[in-house]
């Protein structure tokens, strides 16, 4: 059952970045392969992420015993999710390829990993580690925590989003806007929030205060959360920044729109005082 699942992954994401490719080309003609390429990444990226949230969902609510609850789930979405990582890296690529179709390989290459490169690492070594922990070094335990693992991808879906609106020029769309609110907020607590979660869940099964934890629980544990946590905390700094530059530019631009708004009104109302008193002076004339 785990090979036919790693062999249906490894055919599955191909599948939908090849149909979304046809479909994105067809529904907006005309526009550069490249960005073809790159929202039909954004596109398979945000349906994996639904998929992994829900799994990671269901774990989470259905769960009462944090570490001896199993759920066959985690396990199957493990197989089935492995290809995507390298999938994406080789999406990645070629999207990168075709924005740049005359420069050569190698050129490419450096600018992926100019440009990605922390996703680029994340990619490559996550399946390496993350992938035996959670199938076979757990020994049947701790499915709620990789439950809460896979919710992590709950901000993917806004990311990918954001990324398309950016590709079509959509900056000013109100979409654009409520979507970066709800991509900071949702990765916050997916990427976040959540490590602390799982710590106060261990804690409250295993009668414990929360600072008491990270000494009870194996060193690998420890040291792959923080890791993860790093990783997700400058990708979150990333995303403030962004956000608050672009409401600095919206107040700016929204600033000078009331002010432009304001000199118009201020112009119309002189232009009809200046039109009433010539109307009223031609009166008093004729009289």
């Amino acid at each position: 059952m785990e090979f036919v699942l790693l062999l249906t992954g490894c055919v599955v994401f191909p599948f939908l970045h090849c149909s979304s490719l046809y479909f994105v080309s067809r529904i907006i003609p005309g526009r550069p392969k490249g960005l073809y390429y790159a929202i039909s990444t954004r596109l398979v990226s945000f349906l994996q992420a639904v998929c992994a949230s829900c799994v990671g969902l269901q774990v989470i609510l259905k769960c009462n015993n944090v570490m001896k609850d199993r759920f066959s789930s985690v396990n199957y979405y493990a197989w089935f999710g492995f290809s995507y990582f390298y999938y994406d890296l080789g999406a990645m690529f070629l999207e990168s390829y075709h924005s740049f179709p005359n420069d050569s390989l190698i050129t490419n290459c450096h600018r992926l990993l100019a440009k990605k490169w922390l996703i680029v690492l994340h990619h490559i070594f996550l399946p390496i580690f993350g992938f035996p922990m959670i199938v076979f070094y757990r020994r049947g335990l701790g499915d709620f925590f990789v439950g809460c693992i896979y919710l992590a991808e709950m901000s993917t879906p806004f990311l990918s989003v954001h990324a398309i609106l950016r590709k079509l020029d959509m900056q000013k769309h109100i979409i654009f806007k409520v979507n970066g609110f709800l991509l900071a907020i949702s990765f916050f607590i997916g990427r976040i929030f959540v490590f602390p979660f799982m710590y106060y869940s261990y804690a409250k099964h295993s009668d414990l205060y929360i600072w008491q934890v990270p000494f009870k629980i194996p060193l690998l544990c420890n040291i792959s959360c923080f890791g993860l946590l790093t990783v997700q905390l400058v990708w979150f700094i990333t995303i403030v920044r962004q956000v608050v530059a672009f409401m600095k530019t919206f107040m700016t631009s929204y600033k000078d729109e009331d002010s432009v708004h304001h000199q118009t009104r201020s112009f119309s109302k002189n232009n009809n005082s200046q039109t009433l008193n010539s109307t009223l002076l031609s009166n008093d004339k004729e009289r």
